[in-house]
């Protein structure tokens, strides 16, 4: 059986993960099993490829 997967990734500031993680669990929760998981990891370094920068900017 093939499960449909969708993956988001968000990069808030420190302050605001906590609402960011409440916000999402409250939108995607169904009510029953394969409502899917939410990890929150700490972000070293953003760099976008196109232009080169780097941190904040980057985003």
């Amino acid at each position: 059986m093939l499960v449909t997967a969708i993956v988001r990734s968000f990069a808030p500031d420190d302050p605001v993960v906590g609402r960011t993680v409440d916000a999402v669990v409250q939108a995607c929760r169904a009510g029953r099993a394969g409502g899917g998981k939410v990890g929150v990891v700490p972000l070293g370094t953003v760099v976008r490829v196109r232009t080169g920068d780097r941190g904040p900017e980057g985003l």
